[in-house]
């Protein structure tokens, strides 16, 4: 390759990678699954470090299976992608109850301004 094809290749390269490890910012809430079946199809449980993501992150279901790490004010939690959350603004996520707990007791109920992306 000559050189500016190399550079042209390195530039598009770290722009893919930088655009992939975009983060988000947004609310955090909780919800309470009934033991029942995410929208990716998996059953999830209350104890579980599942996370719901809006319509316009979930994506029709393209992020299923991956996991996110969640910041909030020193705290964070990992948790797996399973399930769509249509009530939630755009770069807001809504957690089990216990990965929840991991960032803030399920009586504070909201988490504003909580960072998060995809690893």
């Amino acid at each position: 390759m000559c050189s500016i094809t190399k550079t042209i290749f390195a530039v598009v390269t770290a722009a893919l990678f930088i655009s992939t490890a975009a983060a988000y910012t947004g609310d955090v809430t909780y919800y309470n699954t009934d033991d029942g079946y995410g929208a990716c199809g998996i059953q999830i449980h209350d104890y579980e470090y599942v996370a719901a993501l809006s319509s316009d992150v979930y994506d029709s279901g393209a992020h299923c299976g991956q996991t996110i790490q969640i910041e909030w004010e020193g705290k964070s939690v990992t948790a797996t992608v399973e399930d769509l959350c249509p009530g939630c603004d755009s770069t807001s996520v809504d957690l089990t109850p216990t990965a929840f707990e991991a960032l803030a007791p399920t009586s504070v109920g909201r988490l504003t301004g909580a960072t998060w992306n995809f690893v």
